[in-house]
């Protein structure tokens, strides 16, 4: 069997060496070369039409977490599709978000810009406990519950509500910001949560920090800047964005209030993404259920 890694842009040279030292009964293919015999499909922001060209695939694995822009495509083959949950990428999603969150507390930002301008300035910590992670999924229940081991209130935002500590409904959310210092978006990208980070979410919050880790389309731009503007949103920190890399000159850059990283709040690890890959493949051969396997109804 053959194994075509997609990834134009990227170099997976470590993650393919491992995957054939896991796999050595299999072919490791890298793309463009052996398409017409290629079954299993690792992708990363593969080109248009890539799967045109593989007329024996049976299975897709993303190398990332979102599978959004797979979805996207209407000619998408009607084989199984798997999307990348590895433990290293949970943790380093988590070290990010609570590490976000401590530098606002500490006002690590406002204290680096003093000692710019040879100011010393009260550096109390801020107070404010208050979390509401968007998703419990492998991204957002880690962090909440590393934040909660640090003594934060936290509550996850969820399609439905199945524990004390779930908020489900917009109406439920819009409320629960009213009366909260942290939110953080951990969502997949669907048709539900397209924009869901708009002026009518926080129309009740007051001084609210945003953390957007999902996707970028999550969140209204405008409406950002509008809120930060009247106070009901005091700090964004933002690590994706609708056009990736941010353009040159766009206004989210300069904005003193909104922090910005390149979407880099957590990268899958190759040595571990390849284990994630392999466990798939061998579950394929042998006909057992496959670990995360995408919900195409439900877009993740």
């Amino acid at each position: 069997m053959s194994i075509l890694i997609i990834a134009p842009d990227r170099d997976l040279t470590a993650f393919s060496q491992r995957l054939a030292g896991l796999l050595p009964q299999q072919r490791i293919l890298l793309w463009p070369e052996g398409q017409r015999e290629a079954e299993v499909a690792v992708v990363w922001q593969p080109p248009v039409g890539w799967h045109q060209k593989l007329p024996r695939l049976r299975l897709i694995h993303s190398y990332g977490a979102g599978v959004e822009g797979l979805l996207a495509d209407p000619q998408l083959p009607d084989v199984p599709l798997c999307r990348m949950v590895e433990p290293a990428l949970a943790v380093a999603m988590a070290r990010y978000l609570v590490g976000q969150v401590l530098a606002d507390q500490l006002r690590l930002t406002e204290l680096a810009a003093a000692q710019c301008q040879h100011q010393w300035i009260d550096g109390s910590p801020r107070g404010g406990r208050r979390v509401v992670i968007l998703g419990r999924g492998a991204m957002g229940e880690p962090a909440g519950l590393l934040l909660r081991q640090l003594g934060f209130e936290v509550r996850w935002w969820r399609t439905v509500a199945t524990a004390n500590d779930e908020l489900a409904g917009i109406e439920a959310l819009q409320l629960a910001l009213a009366d909260c210092d942290y939110l953080i978006n951990t969502l997949p990208l669907t048709a539900a949560t397209d924009g869901l980070l708009n002026v009518a979410l926080w129309q009740q919050a007051h001084g609210l920090v945003v953390i957007n880790v999902g996707r970028g389309r999550h969140l209204v731009a405008d409406d950002l800047l509008t809120a930060l503007a009247s106070g009901q949103i005091r700090r964004a920190v933002l690590d994706v964005f609708e056009q990736e890399p941010l353009p040159v000159g766009h206004p989210l850059w300069a904005h003193p209030q909104i922090s910005i990283s390149p979407h880099c709040s957590a990268l899958t690890d190759p040595l571990g993404a390849a284990a994630v890959v392999a466990d798939n493949v061998r579950r394929w051969q042998q006909g057992l259920p496959l670990c995360h396997l995408v919900d195409r109804q439900h877009g993740y």
